[in-house]
């Protein structure tokens, strides 16, 4: 063994069963001497944590009859909760809690089961385990946020979970002062950088041990797309890290010529913003009615960098996804929609419509009906709704 740990004879077999499925011969060697339910490898698994990442049934049965511990750790800390969620086993994660599991056990660092779960995108694992207990909010926590973890994987609909519906907040802070824009950044998700930037992540936060802001990262990461991104969503090319260093320094120290070229590039100024944004806006509004639903996303993506807290831009955006059958993207543009603006109806729609794409037809009856009380004579809402009820009496 690397460690040098020996183990015996058998404990040896009994795992080994254990791993093989083999629940007759667990079952016997059990009967024989108990105390092997709770016995380990050299790294620390433990019967059921092979069961549990095999999502083996009938083995977790057999060991929680026998009290299996539900929350021994290996080496690494991770208890069987933590190998369901690495095996994507939903069931075995329901049993677990049932038979005793901590949903909420935390490991030296602060991570949880949840936070595996976001930093593998398994949203059906995360939603699961909050519907059993397990928490979402994490503040200033070694480990960070649920959202910061849902980065690692740059699932976008990962990370819009954990912002709309499990409401983490998005500038939340882990233990060194970091948001989960950091983390994209440091993790190279550019999608997720995009994503968390449009839907309201500060592009200008410094992190207080050293002063670095996103841009500095970026930089740092020789990231050239990203870079661009931040500058065209207005990040401050002269802001200065602890060093007394701006972005520019950093990118002409490392001869990085791409990312000086987007650095001295005149940025649109604040006043003007709104205005350009407008441009583009116009511009997408044109080729939308062309039927070119590709060209005028781009369009209504570079007016949401420029402007991104005006909800009309995103609403227009789902359209577009909305018909080239991306539908996760309009939802989430709908979503950013509605936050932005809760009295306008025509994000509900937008929602509503994407919920019924989706086959979400509880959701999209729902949405369809919020909308209609902000406009009862909507004929399209209620063409939504109407359509949702049939689909549900099926």
């Amino acid at each position: 063994m690397d460690n040098g740990i020996r183990i015996s004879e058998e404990v040896e077999k009994f795992l080994r069963a254990a791993r093989s499925r083999d629940a007759a011969d667990c079952s016997r060697m059990l009967q024989e001497k108990p105390d092997l339910v709770n016995s380990v490898e050299a790294g620390g698994y433990a019967a059921l944590h092979f069961a549990a990442f095999n999502g083996d049934v009938q083995m977790l049965h057999l060991l929680l009859d026998h009290k299996a511990d539900p929350n021994i750790e290996n080496m690494d800390g991770n208890t069987p909760l933590v190998m369901c969620v690495k095996g994507r086993q939903l069931e075995c994660i329901r049993i677990l809690v049932n038979g005793g599991a901590d949903v909420n056990k935390a490991s030296t660092s602060g991570s949880t089961a949840a936070h595996f779960a976001a930093s593998m995108g398994y949203v059906d694992c995360l939603l699961l385990l909050v519907e059993l207990g397990a928490k979402t909010v994490y503040a200033e926590s070694e480990a960070g946020t649920l959202l910061h973890w849902a980065c690692h994987s740059g699932d976008l609909n990962c990370i819009g979970t954990v912002i709309y519906e499990l409401k983490v907040p998005i500038n939340a802070v882990d233990k060194h002062g970091g948001t989960a824009l950091f983390t994209a950044l440091f993790m190279k998700k550019t999608e997720a950088v995009e994503f968390l930037v449009e839907h309201g992540a500060a592009i200008d936060i410094a992190i207080a041990e050293d002063g670095s802001t996103p841009l500095h990262i970026a930089v740092e990461h020789a990231n050239l797309e990203c870079v661009r991104l931040l500058c065209s969503c207005g990040a401050d090319a002269s802001a200065k890290n602890r060093e007394d260093k701006t972005p520019l320094d950093l990118a002409k120290a490392a001869n990085n010529s791409a990312a000086v070229k987007e650095l001295e590039k005149t940025q649109v100024p604040l006043e003007k913003r709104a205005e350009e944004a407008a441009r583009f806006k116009n511009q997408g509004n044109k080729v939308f009615q062309q039927g070119e639903n590709v060209k005028a996303a781009k369009f209504y993506t570079l007016a949401i960098h420029l402007h991104p807290t005006n909800h009309v831009y995103y609403s227009n955006r789902a359209a577009c996804y909305f018909n080239q059958h991306f539908y996760t993207g309009a939802y989430w543009d709908a979503m950013r929609c509605i936050t932005l603006d809760p009295s306008w109806p025509k994000g509900y729609l937008r929602k509503a419509a994407t919920e019924l794409a989706l086959k979400k037809l509880t959701d999209a009856f729902t949405t369809a009906s919020q909308g209609l009380k902000l406009d009862p004579a909507n004929k399209d809402l209620q063409q939504v709704k109407d359509e949702a009820f049939k689909q549900l009496k099926k």
